[in-house]
């Protein structure tokens, strides 16, 4: 039965809940919520959050997953790239484009020409405006201190099974308000 153990309150499993909030804690984030399709699908449920269809979004200008591609197409996102390489590329690109308040940061280098530095992305972008940040930390969850969202991003985007947990689970981390909106995707009826 698909529904032993859900708890009434929440709408979902409770020992799903119990483990959401686990990884919460191990990443110091204040939510964290688990999808289907693992990390592609924890990207496009992060972006669904915070975005609107025709909604630009910032992305370094590298080769962008084409998973991701079809992500923009599917939320009807628009790219707006920039050389997350150079600081004040960064800068006056967000000037440029007053409307975009959504950007993208793969953690792993797409190109051998990258040399960002995650942190320091994230403070410039944040520093500029209040941009809400999704990063792609599938390839980097267990291999770097600390996860986008420890950085500063406020959702950080991967797939369980880097963590050696189960295939096709994807996990988003960060901040309550994106997470609830991500849960409510998931989890219909209840109170």
């Amino acid at each position: 039965n698909g529904d032993l153990g859900v708890h009434p309150a929440g709408n979902q499993p409770q020992t799903t809940r119990k483990v959401e909030r686990v990884l919460a804690d191990l990443f110091d984030a204040e939510d964290a919520c688990f999808v289907r399709g693992a990390g592609t699908s924890a990207i496009r449920e992060g972006l669904a959050s915070c975005t609107k269809s025709g909604d630009k979004v910032l992305v370094h200008t590298s080769p962008i997953y084409s998973t991701t591609i079809t992500t923009f197409e599917h939320l009807g996102l628009e790219a707006v790239s920039c050389d997350f390489n150079n600081l004040e590329s960064i800068k006056q690109t967000l000037q440029e484009h007053a409307d975009i308040q959504t950007a993208l940061i793969q953690y792993t280098r797409q190109s051998l020409e990258d040399s960002y530095d995650m942190g320091e992305v994230i403070a410039c972008i944040k520093g500029i405006r209040a941009v809400t940040i999704v990063t792609d930390d599938n390839y980097a969850v267990m291999k770097v201190a600390q996860i986008g969202s420890q950085l500063g991003a406020d959702m950080s985007c991967f797939s369980i099974f880097k963590l050696l947990g189960p295939e096709g689970i994807g996990c988003v981390v960060g901040n309550r308000e994106n997470i609830a909106s991500i849960r409510k995707f998931h989890y219909s009826g209840g109170t």
